[in-house]
């Protein structure tokens, strides 16, 4: 049986990408409760600042395809629904 749903078929790709959010959400977290317990100004701490700030702007990053994915397949369920809506016209 197949589905005419867009997000079952791509769930794979969804559940992927939500899991690899979380990733490296977690992996902020924590790097950031390590980098809060070091002394300013030492070299660790500048260099794991670094790292905390690509890893949050990463996850901005994914965020917007996340939105962005959703906002496709809104339009994509639309596109479909139109379409189905002529053809059962004529």
């Amino acid at each position: 049986m197949t589905t005419s749903n867009p997000v079952s078929r791509n769930n794979a790709t969804l559940r992927i990408l939500y899991w690899a959010m979380a990733a490296i959400i977690f992996s902020a977290v924590a790097l950031g409760v390590v980098v809060a317990f070091l002394p300013r100004g030492v070299s660790p701490r500048v260099e794991l600042l670094a790292v905390l700030k690509s890893l949050g702007m990463t996850a901005l990053a994914f965020v917007f395809l996340r939105v962005a994915w959703h906002v496709w397949v809104k339009r994509d369920d639309v596109l479909r629904a139109h379409v189905a809506g002529a053809n059962r016209q004529r």
